[in-house]
């Protein structure tokens, strides 16, 4: 509300300013003489000072045809995922909303976000991005909350509304340093009221989020997601970077980087960072709230028995082994086949031990 109100008294208070602007630089070429140079400095004169940051601010407020995103794509297709597909549409039905328009794959941790993009002329796309590394540490049921969450984002165009809110702010800035007092005093007033939205909204989407899977999957599940990937993350990345460097330095790379990172995890303990991120959790973010105040939030709604209890989920999907195979080899394209293979127990252990000699 409190943001919606700051635009509309951004917009009301740079209307007639913007007005003013045109209409000197109507009369400066109505009333200038007909000579290329002075016309030139009669436009440029009309459009400077205030004139040069409103009317461009104003047009900018009112601009909502283009947005786009640095991974647009048209990611993988349903002949190529069909089962994953039918489980992201089936997801998107019962939450009441449009499913994504790409569906995007990635080896790497934390790669699990959602977004929306539109080109000139072209149709509103949404775009889900997953993560098979951090998908890999759920059963069936706890991933299908995670991808959910991600439908969520993307079906209900939050990536949208927080371009919006990010350009409207920086609008607002832009015209405070070009107006003189005291022209920017109601713009000053419009960027408090915008703050205070911003402070107010802040972890609304992701709450959103959490409640649409939470209704569609089960509270139950979108609890235990969130537990897992919370705390597991740190590590995780600490596993994929050693498995990645090991692998750019050493004659053999694995089949499957998510994989072989996976299986190295669930053999090394990392408790320090397993306690840092505990501890992280407990504090909210900029976007996020709390692990706690998620979780509870999760809990409070119903339960469901799910579709697969203790089903890992990388077993309902197997057509991701050959998508994961792929995006491998993008890593190593110059590795040749018989240079691929899983790391072995032994190299595991290997590993394993390496990463043992940083535990505090």
């Amino acid at each position: 509300m409190f943001r919606a109100l700051a635009r509309w008294l951004f917009r009301l208070w740079l209307m007639p300013l913007a007005g003013l602007a045109v209409l000197r630089a109507g009369l400066s070429l109505v009333f200038t003489p007909r000579s290329e140079p002075l016309l030139e400095a009669a436009v440029r004169e009309a459009l400077s000072g205030e004139g040069a940051t409103v009317l461009p601010a104003l047009l900018a407020s009112f601009d909502r045809h283009l947005y786009h995103h640095e991974h647009d794509g048209p990611g993988w297709s349903d002949q190529q995922l069909p089962r994953l597909w039918s489980t992201v549409r089936a997801l998107a039905e019962k939450m009441g909303c449009p499913p994504p328009d790409a569906l995007h794959l990635s080896v790497e941790p934390g790669n699990l976000l959602a977004w929306c993009s539109k080109s000139q002329g072209g149709p509103l796309r949404r775009h889900v991005a997953l993560s098979l590394l951090d998908l890999r540490l759920l059963s069936l049921d706890e991933a299908r909350a995670v991808m959910a969450h991600e439908i969520a984002h993307a079906g209900f165009e939050h990536s949208l509304r927080n371009e919006l809110h990010a350009r409207h702010a920086a609008l607002m800035e832009a015209v405070i340093e070009a107006l003189p007092f005291p022209l920017g005093l109601p713009v000053h007033l419009a960027r408090a009221l915008h703050a205070l939205g911003e402070a107010r909204g802040a972890h609304d989407d992701e709450r959103e989020a959490d409640r649409r899977a939470a209704l569609a999957v089960g509270g139950n599940h979108v609890a235990s997601a969130l537990r897992r990937t919370y705390l597991g993350g740190p590590a995780l990345a600490r596993v994929f970077a050693l498995v990645l460097s090991r692998a750019e330095a050493g004659p053999r790379v694995p089949l499957r980087l998510a994989e072989a990172a996976f299986h190295l995890y669930r053999g090394a303990a990392l408790p320090s960072l397993e306690r840092a991120a505990a501890r992280e959790a407990q504090v909210p973010g900029p976007h996020h709230p709390s692990l706690p105040d998620r979780v509870a939030q999760a809990e409070g709604l119903a339960p469901k028995s799910g579709i697969g209890p203790g089903t890992p989920f990388i077993d309902a999907y197997p057509e991701l082994l050959a998508a994961e195979e792929l995006l491998t080899q993008t890593y190593f394209p110059g590795a040749p086949a018989h240079a691929r293979s899983d790391a072995s127990t032994l190299k595991r252990r290997a590993l394993a031990a390496r990463l043992g000699q940083g535990r505090r």
